[in-house]
């Protein structure tokens, strides 16, 4: 009677382990799914933007050489700023 007892314990302690398995693939496939999700879902459309002043023949009178990131909403909006012209200067942003 006592063997049985002993097999018992063997296959409950098996079942357990099999179970730990389980549990541990389930969460590393919930890691990774969080992970592609997170990246496929973070990837804004981001640029570098810069201010540049034009004369009036078009060349390039001054630029800030010190571009930002602007991203999402933010992008948009600099890309669709009407230039602004001051004097014989017209300004824009400038993103790449």
């Amino acid at each position: 009677m006592g063997s049985n007892v002993h097999a018992g314990g063997i296959i409950f302690r098996n079942l357990l382990v099999l179970q730990k398995n389980i549990m541990k693939k389930r969460l590393l496939i919930f890691v990774l799914t969080v992970l592609f999700a997170g990246m496929f879902f973070s990837c804004e459309d981001c640029k570098e933007c810069r201010q540049v002043s034009k004369n009036p023949d078009g060349s390039i009178y001054s630029d800030t050489d010190t571009p930002e990131e602007y991203c999402g909403e933010e992008l948009t909006a600099k890309e669709n700023e009407e230039p602004a012209t001051v004097g014989d200067l017209t300004n824009e942003w400038v993103c790449e």
